[in-house]
This record gives C-alpha cells, structure tokens and sequence, in this order.
C-alpha cells in the first residue's frame, strides 16, 4: 500500500537576477510503499532536493500533486521527519532534550517526554550518552540523535537528505548498519536522497534513478539483494555497474 505518491509533479522556479526561470522537476510519478526504503540518485541539478523539499511541505509543487496517505500534503508535518546532511541540533540543548523538543511542542507530559525520549535513544544506541551536549559527540552520534528525534515525534516516513555524506567513511559504515537496524525494528518508510551509488544499494529496497534538464525520473532499479549486502559480491556490483550507466547516459546528454 502505498504512503507517499507523487503524480505528475512539476516545480517551476521564478527567474532571479542574471538567470531566467527553472524547471526544476516536470512530469515527476513515483509512489512509495509502506515500509519500503527508496534511494533516489542522479547528477547535480537532477531535482533530488527539490522533489524532496516538496515531501517535507517545505515547498508547493508549481503542477501535480504530492500525497501522504491519500492526502495533499500541505506544509511541514511530524509524520514526515526530515534529516539533512547536517545533524541541525540545538547545540545549548543535551542529547535528550533535543529529542524531547518537539514533545514539548506537543504538550506531553515531562515524565512520558522524559522516558520516550530515553526509549528513542536507546533505539539508536545513544542511551548513555543522553546528558551530552551536540558539541561532545561525534558526527555519526549527532546523527542518530536526529533519527531518534524524528522518530520520537512520530514519523511514520522519514526523509533523508544526504545524511551520511559528512561523514568518514567508516563512519557511514557504520550509521548504515545503524539505519537497517531502526528500518527492522520499526518497519519506518524512508526515502534517501544520495550521489552514492554505492550507498542506494546498500541500502535500498528501489533505487530510482533521475535526470537532469527538466529533472525527471529515467528507470528505477528493485534491489533483489538478502540483507546486510556484501558490497564485494557480483551481484551488488552489477547493480552498481547498471545504475552508473544510467547516470552516466543522463549526463552526456545534457553535456550535447
């Protein structure tokens, strides 16, 4: 059953000095199954941001429709939790209390924020270290606080734009394998925007690819892999191998 879909979405935006309008998405479809992680990837300029921006109710599309449960999704809402590349934590605020800001927003109850917000930090292995301020943890933790965050506010999808990208690379090792243990125990619907080929197929159940110049999905690829993923195997790499292609193909065409 599908939780997001997007039907035939287009974002135009105005011209700005020096520069005459962009058609930043046209003619966009895509649904997104409950449960289902979906990676989205493409070159520079393709619109990932933009489609995802609409996702979050951080932007109107120009035409078309984008629906969360059926519905048009009208502005920011916490069903659909956002975590960006950089962690955007309170930095006066510890660990806890950052989770437990958007309860506070809610009105819940100091001793149910105070233990729900412990529950969603355990969730994602940072229990200990909840008295801490941002500035005392590493990237990777400040990362998970956020996925706890979004969590703990009731995301039932959660839109992830480039989140590991600052990080080392044994650092995204690792928060991969943190993000796949969350997706097991709470099934959460996600969709990631990455430039790593690599990470949409570790991590994806579909990678949908897109295309720059209008931007616009051109194929989408169902990861037919067991997981945890051996990222050496001849399978994981024909996918990465058929994906790059694609992308490839959309950028000498726009470079014609």
């Amino acid at each position: 059953m599908s939780i997001v879909d997007v039907r035939q979405l287009s974002k135009r935006y105005p011209a700005r000095a020096g520069h005459g309008p962009v058609l930043a998405l046209d003619g966009v479809e895509l649904s997104v199954e409950e449960g289902e992680i979906v990676c989205i990837v493409g070159p520079s300029g393709c619109g990932k941001t933009s489609l995802l921006n609409i996702l979050a109710g951080f932007e109107d599309a120009t035409s078309g429709a984008a629906l969360f449960k059926g519905a048009p999704i009208q502005g920011p809402s916490p069903d659909r939790g956002v975590v960006f590349q950089e962690a955007a934590l309170f930095p006066w605020l510890s660990a806890r209390r950052n989770v437990e800001f958007g309860l506070v927003e809610k009105r819940m109850p100091k001793a149910e924020r105070h233990s729900t917000s412990l529950e969603y930090l355990r969730l994602v292995g940072l229990e200990a270290a909840a008295d801490r301020l941002p500035a005392a943890l590493s990237g990777g933790m400040r990362q998970r606080v956020a996925l706890a965050r979004s969590l703990a506010n009731g995301a039932t999808v959660l839109l992830l734009d480039e989140p590991f990208a600052a990080l080392d690379a044994q650092t995204k090792a690792q928060m991969h394998g943190e993000l796949l243990r969350i997706w097991e125990t709470m099934r959460t619907t996600m969709v990631l925007i990455t430039h790593s080929i690599d990470e949409a197929v570790a991590l994806a159940d579909r990678v949908v690819v897109m295309a720059p110049n209008p931007g616009r999905i051109v194929t989408q690829f169902r990861i037919d892999l067991d997981r945890p993923r051996d990222d050496t195997s001849h399978p994981f790499n024909e996918y990465k191998r058929e994906i790059r292609q694609v992308i490839n193909d959309c950028t000498r065409s726009v470079a014609s």
